[in-house]
């Protein structure tokens, strides 16, 4: 079976789109691990952040027994 060249540019233009969409999925998931990994070092930093705060609530507590 022959291929025309219009099937054949045809099965050239979807491989392109195919290969575009891949690329911008590609993209989008490099920029929401990006996030994440701020997200994730955020949260991180409010932890300690909150350890802090309860460390010196409870020190205030002795301090006022």
């Amino acid at each position: 079976m022959l291929i025309s060249l219009e099937m054949f540019d045809g099965v050239k233009q979807k491989i392109t789109q195919l290969i575009a969409a891949y690329e911008s999925e590609k993209a989008e998931c490099n920029r929401l691990r990006a996030e994440l990994k701020k997200c994730t070092d955020l949260n991180e930093a409010y932890e300690k952040q909150i350890i802090e705060l309860e460390r010196q609530i409870d020190n205030q507590k002795l301090a006022g027994a």
